[in-house]
């Protein structure tokens, strides 16, 4: 399990030192708030965001985990994120269709490419907790992948 943790604006527009010291500062209470709950977490500091990777899948360990990160300070917006690799356009339709069900009939979503190796799907940017970051190592190059729809509908 991923979690990306979003920084308040106010720690990003420090000056590149300033920020960095933040950033380290709430990497460390993070570790020390996260470890007693999963001592194999991985913690990766970003510039604009911090990357915890834990192991844990109970859901008593995932509510801690948000538990821990909805009541530390400097922390904006923590996204849950499920890795799965990318087999093709209708499997992520079927991995969207299994996490979220119903909640996005009438809806429709975007499927963006943020770096060459991985797409990203967010069903709401506000509301959703759960996002899915989508392997494009194995599915070999981009233009093997093409639209579905129209994101702004």
């Amino acid at each position: 399990m991923k979690f990306i943790v979003k920084l308040f604006p106010e720690i990003i527009i420090k000056s590149k030192p300033v920020r960095k010291k933040f950033i380290k500062q709430l990497r460390d209470n993070l570790r020390k708030l996260l470890i007693p709950i999963d001592p194999e977490l991985h913690i990766v500091r970003e510039w604009d965001r911090i990357t915890i990777e834990t192991q844990c899948r109970a859901d008593a360990d995932i509510a801690a985990i948000l538990a821990v990160l909805g009541n530390t300070p400097g922390i904006a917006h923590v996204v849950e994120v499920a890795e799965y690799p990318l087999v093709d356009v209708h499997d992520i339709y079927e991995k969207v269709r299994d996490a979220v069900g119903d909640s996005l009939r009438g809806k429709t979503f975007a499927v963006r490419c943020k770096q060459a190796e991985y797409v990203i799907l967010l069903t709401d940017t506000f509301n959703c907790r759960t996002s899915f970051l989508m392997d494009f190592k194995s599915l070999g190059k981009l233009g093997d992948v093409r639209a579905v729809g129209n994101p702004k509908g």
